[in-house]
């Protein structure tokens, strides 16, 4: 029996051929191209359909274009040398988006369409301290205090008549990053403060505001005197359950199966305290794509 050549050698040896064939098991095939530094130029998709995609490098900026198949709306996407974005053209519609930057090559504007949104930094820390949103007549500003890595205080403003200013303090633990309390300010109206307390071994929070948290193995329940939310999670971390109570009357619940591969083969859903249960099948091909989707005994089409 030979040796199996090195990988790089069979790398070598693809980007020789310039172009590979992926075969799925359904005999559906993808056809890659490639250019001489290995560089993905084309994509056959089973349908035929062929996407083409090219990169020119000139001075002071990379150009990666990408041709849809049948059509002349290109994307093209402009990048400095050292990889910012620069410019977003979509020729179908006309439509473009320029980033432009400021001192130590931060982000300061973006602009697209009649909107403009601009970044403002803290001169001395280099940190981000405001987002700036404005199209037409429309404003939104969001500033930012902060006290070294942690936001001390955010605010939040609006132009137009009916949107809801807000501002919300923050403390934190004097020895740890966490969250000590959280004091929001909607519309000049001063809100309860919500006070964080956590477990002294895991670090989990324990309690915020008016929620309590419960935690057992891997499973969380978060309650107030009003409301319990429940959730149920498998040995791999993925949700199984859902339940929300409101006066202990079972308003949503939800449970999720998964097959071997990880994919989500069933899912029972209830919502409201007196409807019936809804049960969700989908089924899977050889290749691993949703075939099919049944909701009780109606076949859904994909």
């Amino acid at each position: 029996m030979f040796p199996l050549p090195p990988l790089s050698l069979l790398l070598s040896l693809l980007l020789s051929l310039q172009s590979m064939v992926l075969l799925l098991q359904s005999q559906r095939q993808y056809i890659f191209e490639f250019d001489a530094s290995g560089r993905v130029t084309a994509v056959t998709m089973p349908s035929v359909a062929r996407h083409t995609m090219s990169t020119h490098i000139s001075i002071g900026y990379i150009r990666n274009t990408y041709n849809p198949p049948e059509s002349n709306a290109s994307i093209i996407h402009d990048f400095s040398e050292d990889g910012r974005p620069q410019a977003t053209h979509y020729l179908g519609t006309g439509r473009r988006v320029l980033y432009n930057y400021g001192k130590l090559a931060k982000l300061a504007e973006i602009l697209y369409d009649s909107t403009v949104v601009t970044f403002g930094y803290d001169e001395t820390a280099g940190v981000l301290k405001m987002v700036n949103l404005q199209s037409g007549g429309f404003s939104c500003t969001i500033r930012y205090r902060k006290m070294g890595p942690l936001i001390d205080k955010q605010i939040y403003r609006f132009s137009e008549e009916g949107m809801v200013n807000a501002r919300f303090d923050y403390t934190y633990h004097d020895n740890s990053f966490r969250i000590a309390s959280m004091k929001p300010v909607i519309s000049e109206t001063p809100l309860p403060v919500d006070l964080y307390r956590y477990d002294e071994i895991s670090g989990k929070v324990e309690h915020f505001g008016k929620f309590g948290v419960i935690y057992y193995d891997i499973n969380q329940i978060i309650t107030t005197a009003v409301m319990t939310l429940s959730k149920h999670f498998d040995t791999h971390g993925r949700i199984k359950e859902v339940q929300y109570e409101i006066f202990r009357s079972l308003m949503y619940w939800m449970t999720v199966q998964y097959d071997s591969m990880g994919r989500v083969v069933k899912r029972e859903l209830k919502i409201g305290p007196y409807a019936n249960t809804t049960q969700y099948r989908y089924e899977y091909d050889g290749d691993g794509q949703l075939s099919g989707v049944k909701v009780g005994d109606l076949t859904l089409p994909v």
